[in-house]
């Protein structure tokens, strides 16, 4: 019983101790695990169950006794001649073994990856794309139609669990909240992940057509013509681009800092008519498109895809606004854009299909 026992646990153990390089340890969250919790590989072939305060079961039924010690939780596996010791670090993913750095994902972390593969179906068809209310910027402008074919597009923004998983990593700024969307990923890293799930970015056209509902005569990204306290994550105030001048930085900075500062769990707000969460507010969205100010002056009519580089800022274009942001820039036409390789606390992504 012994030995099965030994080869059972050692074998997970030893796998999860060999299958990546050494990292430096994750942020830690917590010494302590919770009665019950069940911590699962990405395959759920390999688990470690919490039995009590001091005993584990693993997927056999092997029962492990752990200790916990500072920073981390010891556990023990006995031999047939002696036990192994081995260290994990209890973190908002799960389980992560000290030595090789594989991680024991939780019941949480799984629950709010899958959220991620939801998509809403967006049926094709012809919208007058830009500013149709008169108080957007000159990038906005001219209103044009454009036609689109039919597409998927995500839920959700993508989540810090859903990136960890898929990436083997999470650059968040906002790091330990895993339904939270992913944030300071690269335009690059978001356009990998989607290519990994068999999705893509977002063109910025299907991402305006999806936020109106599609293709509606509507004001804002979230599917409405009003924004409320309650609507999404955003900075409360209807201050325009001009007002901004009238307004100052300083007062600006003040007012922002008194309300909430962070990112939200994906899809704490109610959704659009599509089904769609976040579209304004929490984080900005990372679109497909080059960002050229003059392109609605020249953009096909057809499932356009941005301009060429040669007409661009060498930026792409972001859309949704973000926590920090004030109503007008949760407005659907609201255009704005960032480097690709920019690694911004207020930057995040959906795919699309």
């Amino acid at each position: 019983m012994q030995n099965t026992l030994f080869s059972s646990v050692f074998a997970i153990l030893a796998f999860m101790a060999s299958a990546s390089a050494t990292q430096a340890s994750p942020p830690l969250i917590s010494s302590s695990v919770k009665t019950g919790e069940v911590f699962k590989d990405k395959e759920g072939e390999e688990s470690l169950t919490v039995v009590s305060s001091n005993e584990l079961k693993d997927e056999t039924g092997a029962l492990l006794k752990y200790f916990v010690e500072g920073d981390k939780i010891r556990v023990v596996v006995q031999g047939r001649d002696a036990a192994r010791n081995f260290y994990f670090f209890v973190t908002s993913e799960g389980l992560v073994e000290e030595r090789g750095g594989k991680t024991l994902y939780s019941t949480a972390y799984f629950q709010a990856v899958s959220k991620i593969g939801s998509m809403s179906f967006v049926k094709g068809g012809c919208y007058m794309m830009g500013d149709n209310f008169g108080d957007g910027a000159a990038s906005e402008k001219p209103v044009h139609r454009v036609c689109l074919n039919d597409f998927k597009i995500d839920k959700y923004e993508v989540s810090q669990a859903a990136f960890q998983m898929a990436m083997g990593n999470n650059p968040s700024k906002h790091y330990g909240c895993p339904n939270c969307p992913v944030d300071q990923a690269t335009w690059e890293e978001a356009k990998e992940f989607c290519a990994k799930a068999g999705k893509r970015l977002p063109t910025e056209a299907e991402w305006e057509y999806a936020a109106r509902n599609g293709g509606k005569k509507v004001k804002f990204a979230n599917g409405r013509d009003k924004m409320a306290r309650g609507d999404t994550n955003y900075q409360p105030g209807s201050v325009s681009a001009g007002g901004l001048f009238e307004m100052g930085l300083t007062a600006l900075t003040a007012s922002a800092k008194s309300r909430d500062s962070s990112t939200k769990a994906v899809g704490s707000y109610a959704s659009s008519e599509l089904g769609l969460y976040d579209m304004a507010g929490n984080v900005w969205e990372w679109t497909s498109d080059w960002h050229a100010g003059e392109y609605y002056k020249t953009s096909p009519a057809n499932n356009p895809q941005g301009p060429p580089t040669s007409m661009s800022t060498v930026h792409r274009v972001i859309r949704g606004g973000s926590y920090t942001n004030f109503e007008y820039w949760m407005r659907a036409s609201n255009r704005d854009s960032n480097s690709p390789g920019v690694r911004s606390a207020i930057i995040g992504f959906r795919c699309a299909q």
